[in-house]
């Protein structure tokens, strides 16, 4: 996930949601657009087997599908790291003055089509703040094509309530929403 740059602040944690939908050229429109566009940018963190440590990375995912007509996650993973996770599709964190710097860089791994491809700074987050990058992308393949959306949520928290991501709004919101024709 994140790249990670410097030390976190004590007694901090680093909460990652990253919530994918994906879907065919058939979900792009018609009937299946609406259940589609009805799949949530924030859910309830899982319960974790054991309690993140100052500096650990909290990761959930939750992936969206049309084989269950995007009523619920068709896959969710909760991993506790010291490390900051790699992969994030563009988005990157780092510490400097207690704060929390999340940048997003779109590169040609999260689909077309091209955007402006320079690191800009999505938002700083404070201790128990939480914020949203969100962006989606067309990937096409040797006989189809296939479209996603990516959403962000995260959070700088010493021990946040399991819902916070959905009883709280975002103190910052970051969007790189493109046609996907």
């Amino acid at each position: 996930m994140p790249k990670h740059e410097e030390a976190t602040p004590p007694a901090l944690a680093v909460y990652i949601q990253a919530i994918c939908t994906y879907w065919h050229k058939p979900s792009r429109g018609g009937t299946d657009a609406l259940p589609r566009n009805r799949v949530p940018e924030a859910v309830s963190l899982p319960p974790s087997p054991s309690a993140p440590k100052s500096g650990d990375y909290v990761l959930h995912r939750a992936t969206y599908t049309a084989k269950n007509g995007f009523a619920a996650p068709t896959s969710s993973s909760l991993g506790i790291t010291p490390y900051c996770p790699p992969n994030t599709g563009g988005v990157s964190l780092s510490f400097e003055d207690d704060a929390l710097h999340v940048a997003y860089q779109w590169d040609r791994s999260q689909g077309a089509p091209e955007r402006y491809s320079r690191k800009v700074e999505a938002f700083r987050l404070s201790p128990q703040q939480w914020g949203r990058v969100s962006y989606n992308g067309r990937r096409s393949g040797e006989s189809c094509w296939w479209y996603e959306k990516w959403v962000y949520n995260i959070g700088l928290f010493s021990s946040p309530p399991l819902s916070v991501f959905v009883m709280t709004d975002p103190v910052k919101v970051f969007t790189q929403m493109a046609h996907l024709f």
